[in-house]
């Protein structure tokens, strides 16, 4: 190829039927159509393959990977900014679109096997950390606590943005079932009521506090700075508001990557600590 990138930049590629794909339905894997008019960047894929690197961004992954390897970045590559003037699309032939990726622009590397983040960023899992304080009650749809008194209570937990955020991806869930069917009205309506409360709780998300979150994958330079080794499922505590862009990359069909920096995160917990409960961090904190 008739291309040399510069030192900070990567070279990568994306195949342009499964482009078009993703662009056009609900995932990759989905067999919902989505209209191209309700397409924005949210539909991008984030990921390409690496075809080439500059010395400088190898360096920021301490050469880490080989050509072939799955480039993870922001959205913004794959849109052409009005306002910025901002590019990165470069060529295309029959089958791949080319793109200049600044490692500044760059998240991580799959290896095909696991992730490598950026030195600045943090993978984490889209699920519950800790676990739901109380019973769940059918008739309530929430999870009730017994206080010593005999007394129960809807469980503080259950308020928090992480489980927020679950009950706003069942109700995604919900809406994507009905729109399988037919549009009848009564769907209508049905799919207009869902949303609303959708958007209710995506208000109530955006209270500003520290919540657990499981990490799935840690940079070798964060590691450091813990002093530790971050394992899968370590739980760490991070400000809820850096921890809300999930990524279009997945190789996991149980939850989606929540991509952080790595200023938002406040501690490392773990189990074996006897100064502090599970149960006082999920009210607590929450």
């Amino acid at each position: 190829m008739p291309i040399q990138v510069m030192p900070n930049n990567f070279l990568v590629k994306i195949n342009k039927e499964k482009q078009s794909y993703f662009k056009q339905h609900v995932n990759i894997n989905s067999p919902i159509y989505v209209p191209p008019t309700n397409v924005h960047e949210s539909k991008n894929m984030e990921h390409g393959i690496i075809i080439q690197a500059g010395k400088k961004a190898s360096a920021v992954y301490n050469d880490n990977f080989k050509l072939g390897f799955i480039l993870i970045f922001h959205w913004r590559i794959e849109a052409n900014d009005s306002k910025t003037g901002e590019q990165f699309f470069v060529m295309e032939d029959e089958t791949w679109n080319y793109y200049i990726v600044p490692v500044s622009y760059t998240r991580g590397i799959w290896n095909g096997n696991k992730v490598l983040p950026h030195p600045d960023y943090i993978f984490l899992k889209n699920v519950q950390a800790l676990p739901t304080q109380g019973e769940f009650d059918e008739m309530y749809k929430s999870y009730l606590e017994k206080t010593d008194s005999g007394i129960f209570k809807f469980s503080k937990w259950e308020d928090s943005a992480v489980m927020i955020a679950h009950k706003i991806e069942e109700l995604k869930k919900r809406i994507n079932s009905l729109i399988k069917g037919k549009r009848t009205p009564d769907v209508q309506n049905k799919i207009a009521e869902i949303e609303r409360e959708r958007q209710e709780l995506n208000r109530k998300a955006q209270k500003p506090c520290y919540l657990p979150y499981k990490v799935a994958y840690a940079n070798p330079s964060l590691n450091e700075r813990f002093g530790v080794d971050l394992i899968n499922d370590d739980i760490v505590y991070a400000w809820n508001l850096g921890c809300k862009y999930l990524t279009n990359f997945q190789d996991n069909p149980d939850y989606q990557y929540i991509i952080a920096s790595v200023e938002y995160i406040a501690f490392l917990y773990r189990k074996v600590s006897k100064s502090i409960t599970e149960k006082q961090l999920a009210t607590e904190y929450a």
